[in-house]
């Protein structure tokens, strides 16, 4: 069995064809909730310095869980939910 003298200049151009799509892959989206919550605290530091002392600490703190749940029995699905939560914490 005699290889094609061309396979290992198509294979090397298959990989360079791939390659970018992998490297140029879209950046992941902004999480929503740490740019408010950095939003919100410089804002609150930009206004409460003006004040006379100026705060020592100011800190913010968020709860952001995503869940899924899923029961099967038997190859049957038995239940399958998700929840999603994003809270102040206290």
């Amino acid at each position: 069995m005699t290889h094609s003298p061309l396979r290992p200049i198509l294979c090397l151009l298959a990989l360079s064809i791939g390659i970018p799509f992998v490297v140029r892959s879209a950046p992941p989206p902004p999480d929503a909730l740490l740019l408010t919550m950095q939003r919100e605290l410089a804002r609150a530091m930009s206004s409460l310095a003006k004040s006379d002392p100026a705060p020592y600490f100011l800190s913010y703190a968020a709860e952001d869980r995503d869940g899924i749940s899923i029961v099967a029995a038997n190859g049957s699905l038995l239940v399958s939910q998700s929840a999603a939560v994003a809270k102040p914490m206290s």
